[in-house]
């Protein structure tokens, strides 16, 4: 018997994530539109997952169990086995509303020049509190922008797009190991328009104890910069240097660029103003203070920002110089 392709394959990918898995899946199951299955990449849990996802009864669940391979080649074996026409992200802490995959549905079958749409979202914490909300930018045109000034605009756990959009741009790239949906989002930008809706349709958890925060405060931050040397590159060479022979070698070099900028100790106060920022909303002003102390003397430059006494877009300043004088590098000697 021919097997009926549903309209949408909400991937998920797993590690270690059994304390919030049977809440994402209820929220799923309680979704307005029907037509759709659920593909789960457990990337080698340890923690009951495996256990939990072969108690569902559910038969629009498709689980797969993996060793540990890491996140993008996680979501790549989730996109391989999506039968959808669109394919909507969800985080395995993160949760969407009943409407959520009805309402991207009919917005992208009303726009079929959009490849990708992502929605608004309400903050909670570890307890499902409400601490802060967050909406994407409302065009094509600002959420690219927003990319291009190193700024993440659309939450991950948001986004529905086209299955054959994403499979044509190759999925994610495996050699991330954080920000793989920066990477992502800065490549299709380049091929496909985005979308935007505000209503708030998902709820994105905040927590130091989550995915959503670096132990260090500085890994994810670090592969995003390099995601954003290379759409650079992309726009200004024509070439993108993290594919072909020559990625390690360009790699090795942003690397020790990197550790000798302001940008490591720029992303460590963004972490800390963003751990002080949810102490205020959790109540901990004692916490929060001290956040934002250490933010304060660790990078001054971000509070002389605030008050315009710093050039505007010294975020991505440093980066663009060095990206565009390795370039120029790598011409001349090619030219030799």
């Amino acid at each position: 018997m021919e097997t009926v392709s549903p309209i949408v394959t909400v991937l998920m990918t797993v590690r270690n994530g059994a304390v919030w898995l049977e809440q994402a899946l209820r929220c799923l199951w309680a979704q307005k539109l029907t037509d759709f299955e659920v593909v789960v990449i457990d990337d080698g849990s340890i923690d009951g997952t495996a256990e939990i996802l072969s108690r569902s009864k559910d038969e629009r669940l498709r689980a797969f169990i993996l060793g540990s391979v890491g996140r993008a080649r996680a979501l790549n074996a989730g996109l391989a086995a999506a039968r959808g026409r669109y394919v909507a992200i969800q985080d395995v802490d993160d949760l969407s509303s009943p409407r959520r995959l009805q309402v991207e549905v009919d917005y992208l079958e009303q726009h079929p020049e959009i490849g990708l749409v992502g929605t608004g979202a309400d903050l909670i914490d570890r307890q499902g509190r409400k601490i802060g909300s967050t909406v994407p930018a409302p065009s094509h045109t600002e959420i690219v922008r927003g990319l291009t000034s190193l700024r993440k605009t659309m939450a991950h756990s948001t986004v529905m797009f086209r299955t054959s959009c994403m499979r044509e741009c190759g999925g994610y790239r495996q050699l991330f190991t954080k920000a793989v949906d920066f990477d992502l989002l800065l490549r299709l930008s380049e091929r496909i328009t985005f979308g935007s809706i505000p209503d708030r349709l998902c709820q994105i958890r905040e927590s130091l104890n989550t995915m959503t925060f670096d132990v260090d405060g500085g890994d994810q931050w670090e592969w995003a910069l390099l995601a954003f040397v290379s759409a650079h590159a992309r726009r200004v060479d024509g070439v993108d240097p993290l594919e072909g022979e020559g990625r390690d070698y360009f790699v090795a070099r942003f690397r020790k660029w990197y550790k000798s900028s302001h940008y490591p100790r720029a992303f460590r106060a963004a972490y800390l103003r963003r751990e002080g920022k949810l102490a205020i909303r959790s109540g901990q002003k004692a916490w929060a203070l001290r956040a934002m102390g250490l933010a304060l003397a660790l990078y001054p430059q971000w509070a002389l920002r605030r008050v315009h006494l710093w050039p505007a877009g010294w975020e991505t300043r440093e980066a663009v110089r060095w990206v565009v004088a390795e370039l120029h590098s790598r011409s001349g000697t090619q030219r030799q």
